[in-house]
């Protein structure tokens, strides 16, 4: 399932996912949040308060950088806060 929010509104999307995963978590499971993202928002602090609500039910938050323009600290720090992992893709495939 994808969630669709202007592309710099990553706190809006955060949580509007933690919302979705609320819904269908599996007790024992694995519940993680996949964010494909340039990583460039508008308030890093509004943003880290949703990746902190998303952390807070117990889900974890897997950040992937696309391209070579993104703020891979910020990616870096979202996953770490979260629990998650963070990688990195630095060409994105078109014909896929």
């Amino acid at each position: 399932m994808s969630i669709s929010v202007p592309a710099h509104i990553l706190r809006e999307a955060l949580n509007q996912a933690g919302d979705i995963l609320a819904q269908n978590t599996l007790t024992g499971g694995i519940n993680r949040l996949i964010v494909i993202s340039d990583g460039i928002v508008q308030d890093i602090d509004a943003t880290m308060a949703s990746v902190a609500g998303v952390q807070d039910r117990g889900f974890s938050i897997t950040t992937i950088g696309l391209g070579l323009d993104f703020d891979e600290e910020f990616l870096i720090r979202v996953a770490d806060n979260s629990r998650g992992e963070y990688h990195h893709a630095p060409e994105v495939a078109r014909n896929c």
